[in-house]
């Protein structure tokens, strides 16, 4: 169904009717309604209070306002003003007030923009009030652009709350429907309110990457799904990508031992640095189907060591630490196993750049980043440094290099040899539990419980290799 055809079903619609709140990027969605006809069936005020005088006298002060918080007071304030003015229509109306709160980048400063856009409404009259709140960002496109496409998402968030309540996939289809991928994306969604009260929140989350409607998800210590722009905001970051299935001690070790590097070097206390790991989507098939199941496996298990998860469609760590760029000025730390390195500095995952894996580089350094190495020791087998590395001569001139300037730090071998401990893979120890065979030493004692029960999980990645 096209943009306008949506338009016309709700102004046709005589039980829909509220409130537009719209501040900043124009009135687009509101504007959208009054070009079909019929608009005064369905909208009973319309405003922007631009000036921020005026937005902290309606709304109450804050500190930002392009944030959720505003996005809620703004839904909150100007739904108990229609309730409260036209308990006259009550008994057959289906109040709702559409708001968003946007802020356009810039091309020519080269500032990303971003917004909140939310509904709070009643899917039949009197019913009690359910809420659909999400936050894009736009790429680098004109304003009008911008403009357009917060138009366009806003009509089809109205009329997927009305018309797709009940089935969550035919929302998000109707809600991404002729979604312009190159003009934004959509990174968070939460659902709430009585007529979502079954929806899995961290499965629709994981939608968004599938569906292409963003490139990365991520979820908070506590393994729920958070806005990114919240959770990493003025964070120093410590990322690792891995498979995690399940988590070793090994690699619990060089994650652990990377951020508190990473911690002591710019003299940051607890709070100030986020451990994150990187999962790539691709990894989550199973025999050709997606298998939620083993990623909701591995958030739990990561978020009982306190580690937030990144799930992407990235295949590099360069993508990751761009990703993470975006959304914290703060510094990075990328922490990788020296049997790694090959992978990190391999040209293929660069060619999309005119300057391939020197672009790439240079890159990360000039967003504060620094490449953490550590040896990894294979049981009966020496110490593996980046120097044992086989690494052609450009590459390991160019690790030199990275090394003699600080932007690369890899753990004395003095230091390693009693600090590192024998390395096994994730595949290992899934091998050990499909055979009955002791397999508790090599992962942390935390997380021993939750593999136990979920064995099963485990043994079926193994059956079907």
């Amino acid at each position: 169904m096209s943009f306008l055809e949506k338009v016309s079903k709700i102004n046709n619609d005589p039980s829909i009717y509220g409130t537009f709140a719209e501040i900043g990027a124009g009135q687009e969605v509101a504007h959208a309604f009054f070009q079909v006809g019929r608009a005064s069936s369905t909208i009973a005020k319309t405003m922007s209070a631009y000036d921020m005088k005026f937005s902290d006298a309606i709304y109450g002060e804050g500190k930002s306002y392009v944030c959720e918080r505003r996005l809620q007071k703004m839904l909150t304030h100007e739904y108990e003003l229609i309730v409260s003015r036209l308990k006259n229509r009550a008994e057959f109306t289906r109040f709702f007030v559409f708001a968003d709160t946007v802020a356009t980048g810039s091309q020519r400063k080269k500032i990303p923009g971003h917004g909140w856009l939310g509904v709070t409404f009643q899917h039949k009259p009197g019913a009690k009030i359910s809420q659909v709140c999400l936050h894009v960002n736009f790429k680098p496109h004109s304003p009008l652009q911008q403009h357009r496409a917060v138009g366009e998402m806003g009509v089809n968030i109205l009329y997927g709350c009305f018309h797709h309540y009940n089935n969550i996939h035919d929302f998000l289809s109707s809600v991404t429907e002729d979604f312009d991928l190159d003009s934004m994306e959509m990174d968070y969604i939460k659902f709430s309110g009585e007529v979502f009260s079954h929806i899995d929140q961290r499965s629709v989350a994981i939608e968004l990457v599938k569906r292409g409607l963003t490139r990365s998800v991520i979820f908070n210590e506590q393994g729920l799904p958070k806005p990114p722009s919240v959770l990493l905001y003025k964070k120093h970051i410590a990322a690792t990508q891995g498979s995690f299935l399940p988590l070793t001690s090994s690699k619990w070790k060089l994650m652990s031992s990377g951020a508190k590097n990473h911690q002591t070097k710019h003299g940051l206390t607890d709070d100030e640095i986020l451990q994150l790991a990187g999962i790539s989507v691709q990894s989550l098939y199973h025999q050709g189907e997606f298998d939620l199941d083993a990623l909701y496996f591995r958030i739990d298990m990561l978020s009982q060591m306190n580690i937030c998860v990144m799930v992407s469609d990235f295949s590099s760590d360069f993508s990751l630490i761009q990703r993470l760029n975006h959304y914290s000025t703060f510094s990075k730390a990328l922490v990788v196993g020296s049997h790694s390195l090959t992978k990190v500095l391999d040209e293929s995952h660069y060619q999309h750049l005119t300057g391939g894996l020197l672009e790439a580089l240079g890159m990360m350094v000039s967003q504060n980043t620094t490449l953490y190495i550590y040896p990894v020791k294979f049981p009966g087998r020496d110490l593996l440094g980046s120097e044992s590395v086989f690494l052609c001569q450009n590459k390991r001139m160019l690790l030199d290099y990275l090394k003699a300037t600080g932007l690369c730090y890899e753990l004395p071998r003095e230091l390693a040899d009693s600090d590192v401990l024998d390395y096994y893979s994730s595949e290992l120890v899934r091998e050990l539990v499909y055979a009955g065979q002791s397999w508790h030493k090599y992962v942390p004692k935390k997380i021993i419980p939750l593999i136990e029960q979920n064995k099963a999980l485990l043994h079926k990645q193994m059956v079907s290799k």
